[in-house]
């Protein structure tokens, strides 16, 4: 027997609920910025979880392999993660609700008494967003938000024993540490999964944390009385940063950690990735990518306004040479090098350099990643920027009959009306 449409009972007051497909960060954003709203409104706020993520279509799996420890964002049962009494306050399984990104609630700008007033996205109220409401909600302020939000999450949450045990171990680790940032050098699934070979897809530009900009953050704090902890899914990445730190005498050992230092090695991934949130909640800065759920899910529970971009750190100038400066500094993969590349690339568009040293970019990136068809539709487009249709009919000539297949689904799976 299916479940039952979710309809309010005579009297009963409107929902906000939860229903992100995404993975925990993104879900733990949606869940809090859901019950602030039902606190603000007088709603009734709720959730549903799926066991899957969104993403899971793009085999995005933890990878061990001789040159690359990456782990991938798993979920698991809802049972796992929360306790009883608050699956049974909030949790919704009797009814059928959608999974659903929340885009409706922040499509615009309003105010609390708008999303307030009927008509609501549906009868029963909004999906919730993982975008705090001080972007879209003209009445809501910045500092009070974060202040309601880090009390819903201590006085609210509450989790089951072995994720309790996790956040208890976090304050005591915390106690130990004292006065750290936190790197948090987003990007394992970008550069690792298929997800990489999505052309045009802007989300994945934007969640980009280049290793050779974290390299020039750390440099910038060599005489600050502050240990530095580098948070990510690259294990393998993190240490060869870190190691590059100490060896070149940056920073001492005392000063620099990676995240693994610290955690249970015995953790599942969603533990680990719950350990990792927690602790950069801790940190007096958060240093990461403009557009990370993940990074700003750690402020919203810090109550403080600790997340610093780096794009806001550097031009578009300075980025572009600081790849240029540290591109083969760390010795990274020759996957996390295409993507640098690739970085560099979209910087250089952006500084409207000539196309034939944007095209050089371009084609090193490709050496590095050669099953990456995205770079060479990147390719093609640049060589019709300079109106060279000789040459792209020897290149696709070229490309279809060594990469026929896989070509054409990059092509028409991921990257139709992307230049348009």
């Amino acid at each position: 027997m299916g479940k039952k449409k979710f309809t309010l009972q005579l009297g009963e007051k409107p929902y906000i609920i939860s229903a992100k497909p995404d993975g925990f960060g993104m879900r733990l954003s949606s869940m809090l910025i859901g019950m602030y709203l039902a606190e603000k409104l007088g709603f009734n706020f709720g959730f549903v979880w799926d066991n899957s993520i969104d993403l899971d279509r793009f085999d995005i799996r933890t990878k061990i392999s001789e040159d690359i420890y990456y782990f991938a964002n798993d979920m698991e049962n809802v049972s796992s993660i929360f306790s009883y009494f608050f699956l049974k306050k909030y949790y919704i399984t009797d009814y059928k609700i959608q999974k659903n990104h929340g885009f409706k609630l922040h499509s615009k700008i309003r105010t609390f008494d708008e999303i307030k007033s009927p008509p609501f996205e549906n009868e029963w109220g909004w999906y919730s967003t993982d975008i705090p409401p001080y972007y879209w909600l003209k009445d809501c302020k910045k500092e009070e938000f974060l202040c309601i939000v880090r009390d819903i999450y201590n006085n609210k949450f509450i989790f089951s024993s072995d994720y309790q045990q996790i956040f208890d171990n976090v304050n005591v680790i915390n106690e130990k540490i004292n006065n750290f940032i936190a790197l948090h050098i987003r990007g394992g699934d970008i550069v690792y999964s298929s997800l990489r070979k999505h052309a045009g897809r802007k989300v994945l530009e934007e969640r980009f944390f280049p290793y050779e900009i974290a390299l020039e953050i750390i440099k910038r704090h060599t005489n600050a009385n502050v240990k530095i902890i580098i948070f990510g899914q690259d294990v393998k990445s993190n240490m060869k940063l870190l190691n590059y730190i100490i060896e070149n005498k940056i920073l001492p050992k005392n000063k620099i950690f990676t995240v693994d230092e610290f955690i249970n090695q015995t953790f599942s991934s969603l533990q680990r990735v719950f350990f990792e949130i927690n602790l950069m909640s801790k940190a007096y800065a958060i240093y990461s990518p403009k557009v990370s759920a993940f990074s700003r899910a750690a402020m919203m529970i810090s109550g403080k306004d600790i997340l610093i971009a780096y794009e806001d750190i550097f031009n578009v100038q300075e980025r572009f040479d600081i790849i240029q400066r540290n591109l083969f500094s760390l010795g990274l993969n020759d996957l996390q090098i295409a993507r640098s590349l690739f970085y560099q690339y979209t910087l250089s568009l952006k500084l409207k350099m000539p196309l034939n040293i944007c095209l050089e970019i371009l084609k090193k990136a490709l050496y590095f990643d050669r099953d990456n068809d995205a770079y060479r539709i990147y390719i093609i487009d640049n060589l019709f920027q300079t109106y060279q249709h000789e040459l792209i009919n020897r290149y696709l000539k070229i490309i279809l009959n060594n990469r026929y297949d896989c070509f054409l689904k990059t092509l028409c799976d991921n990257s139709l009306n992307v230049f348009c």
